[in-house]
């Protein structure tokens, strides 16, 4: 097996997915298959009893982008479990993770926000209360 080495970052994993959502794999079972790997639909749902979180689905156009964001995934020293699924219901590749999505979308947003403070601060200032 050969190898690729690509370096990401935690802003550039929402660069590969195009839709992350709650998961609803426990409602949904037989619309996953698992895709390389073995893979146990009662884990899941153990964990998500467990830890009371749903967890996180990422939708992707390909295969690939799935593979490679698995990698970084993992790469970005994550210890949570990271599967592969093939959605049956449209065809789509999609990676379950048990992170919590509603932690997800606040990270995201932040993520979205680094970098532009003098400038959210600019436009707080010059409009006061009005940005409210």
């Amino acid at each position: 097996m050969k190898s690729i080495k690509l370096d990401f970052n935690e802003s550039e994993l929402s660069e590969l997915y195009h839709t992350a959502c709650r998961s609803f794999v426990k409602e949904q079972p037989e619309r996953f298959a698992v895709v390389g790997e073995p893979f146990d639909f009662k884990a899941v749902i153990i964990d998500i009893h467990a830890n009371k979180v749903a967890g996180s689905l990422f939708f992707f156009d390909s295969f690939l982008e799935a593979k490679v964001f698995q990698a970084a995934y993992f790469a970005l020293n994550r210890i949570a479990p990271c599967y592969i699924l093939l959605d049956e219901a449209d065809g789509e590749f999609c990676a379950w993770t048990n992170d919590d999505f509603d932690k997800h979308e606040i990270n995201q947003s932040l993520v979205s926000l680094a970098g532009h403070e003098d400038a959210i601060a600019a436009y707080i200032e010059e409009f006061g209360e009005q940005a409210e």
